[in-house]
């Protein structure tokens, strides 16, 4: 007996992959509920230094670029080593100086997507 309250076919959920995450490749950026953590670890201090939170994984491996140049030199591994030059340098070696570069070439870089001016970014 066929019961003809049952359907004549099963529909079959089909699963899509996932697309490719392009973040996953930057180096010293962690996600953080649709943010952006950015950090870098000193050879020279030994330590995990926190660069701050960004809207953009760009942004966060913009900071990361500018801090790890800075803090390990030559042995730094760069998320974009052909732009490097384009970025704000530190002051001094200082732990305060390093991030402030950091903080302002993610926010250039950031006023370019938006297209506004840097000086106004928070």
């Amino acid at each position: 007996m066929a019961d003809s309250n049952l359907p004549s076919q099963v529909e079959i959920p089909t699963f899509k992959p996932l697309p490719f995450i392009a973040h996953l490749r930057y180096h010293g950026i962690l996600r953080k509920i649709g943010k952006w953590r950015s950090e870098v670890y000193s050879w020279r201090d030994s330590k995990l230094i926190y660069l701050g939170i960004y809207s953009k994984p760009e942004m966060a491996a913009i900071a990361y670029d500018v801090a790890a140049l800075a803090f390990n030199g030559d042995k730094a591994v760069l998320n974009f080593p052909d732009a490097i030059w384009s970025h704000p340098v530190p002051k001094s070696n200082s732990i305060v100086d390093i991030k402030a570069a950091a903080a302002l070439a993610a926010k250039q870089f950031g006023s370019r997507l938006e297209g506004v001016d840097a000086s106004k970014v928070c």
